[in-house]
């Protein structure tokens, strides 16, 4: 591969900033005059409403009331009486917010309240002489899932979504985590998730995402919807944004791009939505156009996400790789065309092993002859994946290995394919890289194997089971390297890491990007395991245990990582 080398003299860093909202819920017109004094003690009358209500006691800068999102806000009038002769029963609350009176209980009670920070005013009336004593108040709402895990669960015929949380702020590592069971019920009234989830992933809009979202496909009527992951609320139904006017169909994955979103379909149909546009790259979500045909001529039963691999969401390959089943090659997915990934795709390439012996990194299979990504004819494709995400952001480069497990034909032989693929200012290459049986001491079932494509910087990892489920080995898609790093007490019924940002590289100052040092492994008993492997960690197959806990919502089935920061894990 002839690589664009590029030397960076100057480069500007972007920085996020984060705005709190604050909505003022005020215009209140009062006749009687507000006597409230921050010497509340000793300013005369008969009740004195505490300054707490309005300001933190131990840090002035912030609100009194903090709540996380999903949280039951719960603000308790806080007033002393300055009047022995005023009984309680002889107070009247009121309190006024979005510019109504909101509720007369002593403790201002809210369910599902937005990100943002809120005011508004508490009136407490002496009804003897009908004296009023306003204050105003306000509570802040924390985004509560802005970094963790998302995991489904099964029980009792239904899904369940909840979300190991880690908490940034947290003195030690024992109390970073935080886990909240069942918010997608809490956030959205009790709703509950159909049983058989089949994809649940993370994802954002725009370059660097200001509004990050959960999308779980499920089976059933309802089928795939986004998620606020900020609040974990529904904000998109996937089937009537791309099916309007259109016969139903089942949904198996979604992949969100910069621009473009692709749905596909279980029986091989691929539908894509266009979102719409706000500024100069700002995607707004779910406000695209919404096609009623999927993209003509292609079958697909397999394909890669190259999104989550990246640890830029800026930097991500523009397009989706899947396997046409009709063609039975690789096919690029870019907007509505698909175009196969045959000799046009080999232009000013490097292929030392096309059309020659297959290669493990390290010894050649003189008996068997690699296929080319276009034409894998006599194989099936069993799984489909990519890792080892590339990208230098200032050069407009991105490369990824995609790795493909290979069943041939005639005899049911497992193999280990990988080739690179490369984007660099429009043009694409592919490198061929590895093709070999699959090594007789490392069991596998293609039908149980769990695989995650996990950022892996030029390691080009990716993670696979074995042995019943109950092994993790890991893959390394260009030298062939196979290693079994973890073996857990029960089978595992899912896993995902959690990845360490590195910002330089993000920027475009590297071509690399940091391992993942964090493992969630959820198994058949119950059990929700966070482990910590470093890099040496990993390939002698040690591990530490961070955090467990046995959930009692069923076994955890689907995992995602999600985090809207630059912030290290």
């Amino acid at each position: 591969m002839k690589r664009i080398l590029t030397v960076v003299s100057i480069a500007t860093a972007l920085l996020l900033s984060m705005q709190a909202c604050y909505k003022d819920y005020g215009n209140y017109d009062y006749t009687t005059e507000d006597i409230y004094s921050s010497n509340w003690k000793s300013t005369s009358g008969a009740i004195r409403i505490s300054p707490d209500m309005r300001t933190n006691p131990t840090n002035p800068a912030v609100s009194p009331f903090i709540f996380s999102v999903g949280e039951q806000v719960v603000v308790p009038a806080k007033y002393e009486i300055m009047d022995k002769t005023l009984n309680e029963s002889d107070i009247r609350f009121e309190w006024y917010y979005g510019g109504e009176l909101y509720s007369t209980e002593k403790t201002f009670v809210l369910d599902n309240c937005p990100t943002g920070r809120y005011t508004g005013m508490l009136v407490l009336t002496d009804t003897r002489y009908n004296q009023q004593y306003p204050s105003d108040f306000s509570f802040d709402v924390n985004e509560a899932y802005s970094s963790g895990w998302a995991m489904i669960s099964e029980k009792d015929g239904e899904s369940h979504l909840s979300y190991l949380y880690i908490d940034p702020t947290a003195e030690d590592q024992a109390s970073s985590f935080i886990l909240y069971k069942d918010v997608y019920a809490s956030a959205n009234n009790g709703a509950k998730l159909a049983p058989g989830v089949t994809h649940l992933t993370a994802h954002g809009y725009s370059c660097y995402p200001q509004i990050f979202a959960i999308n779980i496909v499920q089976p059933g009527e309802e089928g795939p919807i986004d998620l606020n992951a900020h609040n974990m609320s529904v904000m998109g139904h996937i089937r009537n944004e791309f099916m309007a006017g259109a016969p139903s169909v089942d949904f198996k994955e979604i992949i969100y791009k910069q621009d473009n979103v692709y749905a596909l379909a279980t029986d091989g149909s691929v539908y894509v939505r266009r979102e719409e546009t706000y500024g100069f790259s700002d995607y707004v979500p779910h406000t695209g156009v919404f096609p009623t045909s999927p993209i003509t001529g292609i079958k697909v039963f397999h394909w890669t996400d190259t999104t989550p691999v990246s640890s830029d969401m800026s930097a991500q390959c523009p397009v989706v790789i899947a396997y046409d089943e009709n063609s039975k090659g690789c096919v690029q997915l870019s907007g509505y065309q698909a175009t196969p990934m045959g000799d046009d795709f080999f232009i000013n390439s490097y292929e030392a092993h096309r059309g020659g012996p297959g290669f493990d990194g390290t010894n050649e299979y003189p008996d068997i002859t690699y296929p080319d990504p276009g034409d894998l004819s006599g194989y099936k494709v069993l799984k489909m994946n990519c890792c080892g995400f590339d990208a230098d952001w200032l050069a407009m480069e991105q490369s990824l290995s995609v790795v493909m497990l290979l069943q041939r034909e005639s005899d049911g032989k497992l193999f280990f394919y990988s080739f690179r693929y490369f984007n660099s200012w429009g043009t694409i290459d592919i490198d061929l890289d590895l093709f070999f049986p699959v090594p007789d001491n490392i069991p596998m079932d293609p039908a149980t194997m769990i695989t995650g494509d996990l950022v892996g910087g030029p390691d080009n990892i990716i993670f696979f089971t074995g042995t019943g489920n109950k092994d993790l080995y890991f893959f390394n898609a260009i030298t062939g390297a196979i290693k079994k790093f973890y073996t857990a007490p029960a089978q595992i019924t899912a896993f995902h890491s959690g990845e360490i940002q590195n910002p330089m590289a993000a920027l475009g100052f590297g071509d690399w990007t940091q391992y993942a040092e964090k493992f969630v492994v959820a198994t058949s008993d119950g059990k929700v395991r966070v482990l910590k492997m470093s890099r040496t960690d990993r390939a002698s197959g040690n591990s530490s245990e961070l955090y467990s806990f046995n959930s009692d919502l069923g076994p955890v089935t689907k995992i995602a990582f999600q985090s809207d920061s630059f912030q290290s894990l």
